[in-house]
């Protein structure tokens, strides 16, 4: 259930707070007591501050694996630049995942998705997983298959530079004789 609405002043100061480097109770001392700290980190998480679920994170333990697990994780962080967000830790791999890989986080997101109440945003946040690793599958099906093309073109193209000159030398021994 979403809290009430922020106003756009306070989702201002709210960037401007998380630009200036403050933690949540120093935000939380910032606003005087008017939101609690869990509807800081929530807003911070629909603002595209923070972009793991350890913004959902309440002070209490979990029970859940699936949670606590959630909110283990690193966070990714953001800055705004002229409202908009700007990720700053994207990074490309040095080779791509095998499709095994993938497949075993598509099992895990898709066993985390059968615990019992998770919140509407981990639902969100793991079918939008499940998506996205359903496009890596498509995608990287069809990046093997062009790649297995290139290296048989490749091959092919060395037979034929092989023939020709097989073939050139076989018209010079009978232009000489």
């Amino acid at each position: 259930m979403r809290g009430r609405l922020w106003p756009v002043a306070d989702e201002k100061k709210l960037r401007d707070c998380f630009a200036a480097g403050m933690d949540i109770p120093g935000i939380f001392q910032e606003f005087g007591g008017k939101y609690s700290a869990d509807g800081i980190r929530m807003k911070m998480f629909r603002l595209g501050l923070v972009e793991r679920a350890e913004s959902l994170c309440s002070t209490s333990t979990t029970t859940s694996t699936t949670t606590s697990s959630l909110c283990a994780a690193p966070v990714s962080v953001a800055k705004t630049v002229d409202e908009a967000v700007v990720f700053l830790d994207l990074k490309i791999p040095e080779k791509l995942p095998s499709l095994e890989d993938k497949l075993k986080v598509l099992c895990a997101a898709s066993t985390a998705l059968e615990q019992p109440n998770l919140s509407r945003n981990s639902v969100f946040r793991l079918r939008a997983l499940i998506d996205s690793l359903r496009s890596y599958q498509t995608m990287f099906s069809g990046y093997v298959h062009i790649s297995e093309l290139e290296k048989e073109v490749v091959e092919l193209r060395k037979k034929l530079a092989f023939e020709m000159s097989k073939s050139q030398d076989a018209v010079s021994q009978n232009v000489s004789s």
